[in-house]
C-alpha cells in the first residue's frame, strides 16, 4: 500500500488558493517553507499565466512572503510595483526615526548635494561616523557595507544611515552583510 502524499502546511495552502483566485495556474506556482530565509518562497512559473494586472491580487495573497517570478522581466515589473505600494510608509518610518533622534533637521539631500560622491560622506558625517566608513558608490547603486561596527552606539549610527539613505532620495541600495571586512576585501 502506498502513503498518502505528505500534507501541505496549511497556510501554503492558503496562499496557494489565493494565487489561484486570482487567476493563477496551480500547477505553476510552488510554495514552500524555505528555513535559510524563515518564511515562505513563492515561485511563479511561466505557465501561471501571470501578468502586471495580478500584481495587486498578488500582493494581497500573498503578503510579504517572498515571491519570485521565473520570467525575470515580469520579477523586476512586480519588484518596482512593491517599490511603488510600499515606499511612502517607508519614507515616512525613516523620517519619524530621524525625527525622534533628532537628526532629520539638516539631513543632506541628493538634491542639496547635488551627486552621489557628495552626498554618501555628508550622511555618514550627518549620522556621526566619519566619511567613507559604510557607504560606497557602485555605479548607480549605494552600497551599505558597516564594516567597523565596534560597539552599540555604531548600530544606532548605522540605524541613522539606512533612514538616512531613504529620506535623502537614494534609490538604488545594497547591503553587504554586517561582518568586519577582512583586510584583502578593502
Amino acid at each position: 500500500m502506498d502513503a498518502p502524499p505528505p500534507e501541505v502546511p496549511h497556510y501554503e495552502v492558503k496562499v496557494l488558493e489565493g494565487l489561484q483566485a486570482c487567476g493563477l495556474q496551480r500547477d505553476a506556482v510552488s510554495v514552500s517553507y524555505q528555513e535559510s530565509i524563515q518564511a515562505l518562497e513563492i515561485v511563479i512559473g511561466n505557465g501561471a499565466g501571470a501578468k502586471e494586472a495580478h500584481f495587486s491580487c498578488i500582493h494581497d495573497a500573498v503578503g510579504y512572503e517572498t515571491v519570485q517570478f521565473e520570467d525575470g522581466e515580469l520579477w523586476q515589473a512586480y519588484r518596482r510595483y512593491l517599490e511603488k505600494v510600499h515606499h511612502p510608509a517607508r519614507i515616512a518610518s525613516a523620517r519619524k526615526h530621524l525625527e525622534t533622534e533628532g537628526l532629520l533637521e539638516g539631513l543632506p539631500t541628493l538634491e542639496g548635494e547635488g551627486s552621489l560622491e557628495l552626498l554618501l560622506p555628508a550622511l555618514e558625517v550627518h549620522c556621526g561616523l566619519s566619511a567613507g566608513s559604510v557607504l560606497f558608490r557602485s555605479g548607480d547603486t549605494v552600497m551599505v557595507v558597516p564594516k567597523l561596527i565596534s560597539d552599540e552606539n555604531d548600530f544606532e549610527k548605522v540605524a541613522c544611515i539606512l533612514a538616512a539613505l531613504q529620506v535623502s532620495g537614494v534609490t538604488n541600495l545594497g547591503f553587504i552583510g554586517n561582518e568586519k571586512l577582512s583586510e584583502g576585501d578593502e
